[in-house]
């Protein structure tokens, strides 16, 4: 395990199982004040390293923490997580997502119920997410509901990114009302860039390998199951064929595909494109670092996700002012009002993205209005000079968390 900062330096350790945006987020919190980051070493991707040479330089690595569920590993995890607790003695733990919350939570309720310290460690948690629905089946989502359950009340506080988080996981039996608070992740969005030229956007294109003149569906995403991602290729099918069921005539033939991003369904969706009959309408970019200049190669960003938390990538599309059609799930009706910021659809059905896309298409005034509805939503002002959704925001009130739970704990078993 990499040293990091000495235990004097540290008020708030941030815990995060991998590399990503959960892990960005983490690093501009832990940079934000006095805190540190730790982390588990990613699974050796590129879009892994990516993400940790962003995230996470400087930071505290967990050898054996990672994202899949394997016992050995995770008993081996959980006493290095014990370990650094009592090295660093941070007066606030806040982890992120499930397996660091779960590991982390209990590591610090052991060394609070110990001998170890004189001063309990204050526990806060932000899943980015729950794993209600999306991930598991039935079974495997009861078990974690019943594991999450448990973890809660060893939690001082509970923080969504979103109402929807916040509903859905207090619905569930997740913790109490007055452990939940909601405060947005903080992206990265830039009130002042302008839109590409003509000329710029062409260039971005023709190196992703798109034609200039194109009509540009596309999304960012991890290719996992819960992304969603096999329906947005679907829906692309129905378009191609079928002209998507809105009448724009024979502009199907002009339509492209971009995915941008990488995960263990890539090879998958790529033969579900080819057997389709799709296939050279469809460019699989995999991980780019400049993923969200991406988006302005896009004429429609589509969000087909099964569970989102609220969604980096479709805050970014947002702010450039790229029309959105997104699955109504989660935290996502927070941040899109349908027919104003973007184009809700329900999530699994590729027939609705295909026909959202197809009204788009068809109605280039209609993209324009969500394209200026969708930006005006994400670069909303907090009324402090700074944006809703902006790291800013996040920082001073998670600051306001961290001080209003100082030198207390919550009442636990």
């Amino acid at each position: 395990m990499t040293r990091g900062p000495g235990p004097a330096s540290v008020r708030v350790l941030h815990l995060v199982t991998r590399a990503g945006p959960a892990a960005e987020a983490a690093a501009l919190l832990a940079r934000s004040g006095r805190g540190a980051l730790a982390l588990g070493p990613g699974d050796g991707t590129l879009a892994e390293e990516g993400a940790a040479g962003r995230a996470s330089s400087g930071a505290i690595v967990v050898p054996h923490l990672g994202r899949e569920v394997s016992l050995w590993r995770d008993v081996l995890a959980f006493c290095e997580i014990v370990a650094l607790l009592a090295r660093l003695r941070p007066g606030t733990l806040h982890t992120h997502t499930s397996k660091a919350g779960f590991l982390g939570r209990w590591a610090a309720w052991l060394l609070n119920r110990t001998s170890l310290r004189s001063r309990p460690i204050t526990v806060v948690h932000t899943p980015h997410g729950h794993l209600l629905y999306g991930y598991f089946g039935p079974l495997g989502s009861a078990f974690f509901r019943v594991l999450e359950a448990a973890t809660a009340r060893v939690t001082d506080r509970l923080v969504a990114v979103s109402d929807g988080e916040r509903r859905e996981s207090l619905a569930a039996g997740l913790g109490e009302p007055g452990q939940w608070s909601v405060i947005p992740a903080g992206a990265l969005l830039d009130p002042k860039a302008s839109a590409l030229s003509p000329r710029e956007r062409r260039r971005l294109r023709e190196r992703l390998g798109l034609p200039r003149e194109a009509f540009v569906v596309g999304t960012v995403a991890r290719l996992e199951p819960v992304k969603g991602v096999r329906h947005l290729v679907e829906a692309a099918a129905m378009l191609v064929r079928k002209g998507g069921g809105e009448g724009f005539g024979d502009q199907p033939s002009r339509v492209r595909f971009l995915v941008v991003g990488d995960g263990s369904l890539r090879a998958r969706l790529e033969r579900l494109a080819g057997d389709l009959g799709i296939g050279p309408s469809v460019v699989f970019a995999g991980f780019r670092e400049d993923a969200a200049s991406c988006l302005d190669a896009m004429d429609v960003y589509v969000q087909p996700s099964l569970n989102e938390a609220m969604g980096q990538a479709l805050l970014q599309a947002l702010s450039r002012g790229v029309p959105v059609v997104a699955s109504a799930v989660c935290g996502i009706p927070d941040v899109i009002e349908d027919g104003v910021s973007g184009l809700l659809v329900p999530p699994g059905e590729p027939a609705a993205i295909a026909s959202a896309v197809g009204r788009i298409l068809a109605d280039p005034c209609l993209g324009q209005r969500l394209g200026a509805g969708g930006r005006a939503s994400a670069l909303r002002d907090d009324g402090r000079g700074g944006l809703l959704f902006g790291p800013e925001r996040a920082g001073r009130l998670h600051e306001e968390h961290y001080a209003g739970l100082s030198g207390r704990t919550a009442e636990r078993p």
